[in-house]
């Protein structure tokens, strides 16, 4: 049986830890067997200011998908934009 290897990338989650979107995001790259990376913007101030920057704003999940910066948990576009992944 040929082998589905997933390709190499690189997911960051800069999470709100009291936000069901950062918990949805986790538990849609674990189902998937992706490895991430999680910053609790709320216990990392540097972490906070990355999440300023990326996307402007402070009080929703961002999910970082190679350079890809995705404000909040989108299901649907997360798997179009890394179609390799699913």
């Amino acid at each position: 049986m040929p082998c589905k290897c997933l390709a190499s990338v690189y997911v960051t989650i800069y999470s709100v830890p009291t936000s069901s979107e950062t918990q949805e995001a986790r538990d849609f790259f674990s189902r998937k067997g992706v490895p991430y990376e999680e910053l609790d913007v709320s216990a990392d101030p540097q972490a906070l200011q990355r999440l300023r920057e990326l996307t402007g704003q402070t009080d929703r999940p961002a999910v970082i998908v190679d350079e890809q910066v995705f404000v909040g948990f989108n299901r649907s576009r997360l798997e179009s934009a890394v179609p390799s992944l699913f």
